[in-house]
């Protein structure tokens, strides 16, 4: 017997878990992690190249020899077309990029950004096939960051920590 076709809320709960483990691995890594998000022959569309899915385990290690820290913030998604196996979407994103810069304030780029999206399911997931980056616009922002040495949250000082 042929498996019922996924709901509209179960697409919708397959893209909001495949566009955050695409954040949470950009963010962290590993690259092999940002890599399983896609299809074979998958690709990020940047507004500059194309990332093809041989070269994904190496954006997490990449980003972090760029930035001191990246936060890419899952917004609204819409699901625009299903087709078979075929889901077309876009996501909204606010990706933050902090830089450290000695004596002078901390900076955070910020890109308010859209990915149109084409994926293809695989069971009861969905694992991108293209990722298009359109980059609504951008901010630089000072960025307060006392005592922070990414990733280790230990140098935090504890009078910066609000009481509970």
């Amino acid at each position: 017997m042929m498996a019922a076709a996924p709901t509209l809320g179960e697409m919708e709960l397959a893209y909001r878990r495949v566009a955050c483990a695409y954040a949470k691995a950009a963010d962290h890594g590993p690259g092999e992690a940002f890599a399983a998000v896609f299809a074979e022959g998958g690709r990020v569309v940047t507004p500059r190249r194309v990332v093809t899915r041989e070269m994904m385990p190496d954006v997490p290690q990449r980003l972090k020899a760029t930035y001191a820290a990246t936060r890419h913030e899952v917004l609204n998604q819409t699901i625009e077309r299903v087709d078979g196996n075929r889901v077309l979407g876009e996501t909204y994103c606010c990706a933050h990029h902090l830089s450290f810069h000695g004596d002078k304030p901390n900076t955070a780029l910020v890109w308010l950004l859209r990915y149109k999206d084409e994926m293809v399911r695989d069971g009861a997931n969905l694992l991108f096939v293209s990722r298009e980056i359109i980059i609504d616009w951008t901010e630089t922002r000072t960025a307060n960051a006392p005592g922070v040495v990414y990733p280790d949250a230990s140098t935090i000082p504890v009078d910066s920590v609000p009481a509970k």
